[in-house]
């Protein structure tokens, strides 16, 4: 059984979009801090480290919105 999870980086506003090329040291530790953010969150949802009931096998793909992470 293999457990996914799709972590994307989705900037907090549309202003920030614009500036996915832009590479400061401020604008890339930010984007560390969403995706640590991002990765604990994902690894605390129960679901990504539970088996489902009755399941022995298959892949299981998590792609979390931002709710909240």
């Amino acid at each position: 059984m293999h457990h996914l999870v799709n972590l994307v980086y989705r900037p907090a506003s549309p202003e920030d979009a614009s500036k996915e090329n832009e590479f400061s040291r401020q604008s890339v530790e930010e984007r560390w801090l969403a995706g640590y953010r991002d990765a604990v969150y994902a690894l605390r949802h129960p679901d990504v480290l539970e088996r489902a009931a009755g399941c022995d096998s298959g892949v299981f793909v998590f792609d979390f919105a931002k709710d909240g992470g």
